[in-house]
């Protein structure tokens, strides 16, 4: 959990190159139980594209960085975006 302007995002981080409805379940139990559906939840994972599920926003570790919606600034992060890449829109 990350707490941003009073509110707390979720977040989960998986080691894996995909992403089964199965990874998910936590975050949409947290939603579940705590009633809050915004901010949406974060899964960082190992694979190479963003996706926007229904209940949960899905992004490559490498550009959790550059996502001002994830609460975590670029000037403090230790990741950098890989050569080429583009950050997520802000």
């Amino acid at each position: 959990m990350i707490e941003k302007g009073g509110e707390l995002l979720p977040i989960e981080v998986k080691s894996g190159a995909t992403v089964s409805r199965d990874a998910i379940g936590g975050l949409k139990k947290w939603q579940a139980i705590s009633g809050q559906m915004e901010p949406r939840p974060r899964l960082i994972y190992g694979g190479d594209e963003t996706q926007h599920r229904s209940e949960v926003d899905i992004i490559p570790w490498y550009r959790l960085a550059s996502s001002q919606k994830s609460g975590v600034s670029p000037r403090s992060a230790s990741i950098h975006i890989r050569r080429g890449e583009t950050p997520l829109p802000q």
